[in-house]
């Protein structure tokens, strides 16, 4: 399952705080969200980040409205799901289901939803705090459920400036994979053939490693793992404690991404700051390296950045830019906005100049 579209608001009808909304985000397999400061690059991957959590029982529910649009690849003929979520005042409004444009639940003051064992509908009375796939969930009955619950639970959100070498999480299933400072306890069930693939790419970003190890930390009071890397020309390990964050950060991401491609799970990436902390030339590597990876895996990958170094080395076509007005945050992309991107193209300009050029200024014209 990939998600495609999205569209979200929040706090409409608040009479304390600002209402937010988020209009004509679309993505494919790899995309970089960009925009001035305080556009909403970081709100936008918290939003998705949110909705996962909601749907995998890993958070409680909370107030907004989404409208999603997915599509499953799996099948021989790709099948879209949309998904219409509401909730105000932690209370379900609004759930409403539909695949390839045949309604399967419609939650709407009355909720029916459709039955295969019936081959109708039927009405039900779900309670108002929880959402409908979580108590009616039948693989045979309800099988559309299925196709967003394994989205959000192989959806997962990382803030890359987050991550710091001093700092060890330790999580009872290595599977939710909640922070990239997991990354000790990943390292561990790598096979060699993988790891040894991880230590090849992270070369070819700029660094220069040949091996990689997970150890105890000797000075922790009970069983705490860390990283320990091996440096070409420096006869013993470094501790992760030691590395400097650019180079953990790409390190732990990298870990985690060959990880997911090893266990050939469908997952979707949220990274937000993708390669703060690096330097110019490994930043731009590093970006060039995950956008080919992706073309290859079953997994998407969406970033955020307002680093001219990366834009300028993704084509625009992987791109959505964000143009805030008031509390109207708008997308723009090579979806809904073609023509301008297409001239922008012909031109000699950076992709950074976009910025700095008429065509910034033009986006949203023709549509307001």
């Amino acid at each position: 399952m990939k998600l495609i579209k999205l569209d979200y608001s929040e706090l409409d009808h608040s009479e304390t705080e600002n209402p937010w909304s988020l209009k004509g985000i679309s993505f494919t397999d790899f995309n970089l969200i960009i925009g001035k400061n305080s556009t909403g690059k970081s709100r936008t991957i918290r939003v998705i980040v949110g909705l996962a959590n909601i749907i995998s029982l890993r958070a409680p529910l909370t107030d907004g409205s989404w409208h999603v649009e997915f599509v499953n690849e799996d099948s021989k003929k790709p099948i879209k799901v949309n998904y219409d979520l509401t909730i105000v005042s932690k209370r379900v409004i609004k759930e409403k289901i539909v695949v390839d444009g045949e309604v399967k639940l419609d939650r709407n003051g009355k909720t029916k939803i459709f039955s295969f064992d019936k081959s109708d509908f039927i009405e039900i009375e779900p309670p108002d705090d929880k959402l409908v796939l979580h108590i009616r969930r039948d693989k045979k009955e309800y099988n559309f459920f299925e196709y967003l619950i394994d989205w959000a639970a192989n959806a997962r959100g990382y803030e890359f400036s987050d991550v710091r070498p001093g700092d060890i999480t330790i999580e009872k299933d290595v599977t939710t994979l909640v922070r990239l400072n997991t990354v000790p306890q990943v390292t561990e069930k790598l096979e060699a053939q993988t790891l040894n693939t991880i230590i090849e790419e992270f070369n070819s970003i700029g660094f220069e490693i040949e091996e990689i190890k997970v150890n105890k930390l000797s000075a922790a009071p009970f069983d705490v793992k860390i990283l320990e890397i091996k440096e070409k020309g420096i006869q013993h390990f470094i501790k992760q404690i030691h590395l400097s964050q650019g180079m953990f950060r790409a390190l732990a991401l990298l870990i985690l991404i060959n990880y997911l491609i090893e266990k050939k799970e469908t997952s979707t990436i949220l990274v937000d700051d993708l390669c703060e902390g690096m330097d110019y030339e490994r930043a731009t590597n590093f970006a060039k390296l995950i956008l080919e990876k992706m073309n290859k895996a079953h997994i998407q990958f969406i970033a955020t950045t307002n680093d001219s170094f990366l834009m300028n080395v993704i084509d625009i076509k992987y791109w959505n830019v964000l143009k805030r007005v008031n509390t109207v945050v708008n997308a723009f992309n090579d979806d809904n906005s073609k023509e301008l991107f297409e001239e922008f193209r012909t031109t000699s300009l950076n992709n950074f100049d976009f910025f700095a050029s008429s065509y910034y200024s033009k986006l949203g014209i023709k549509n307001e």
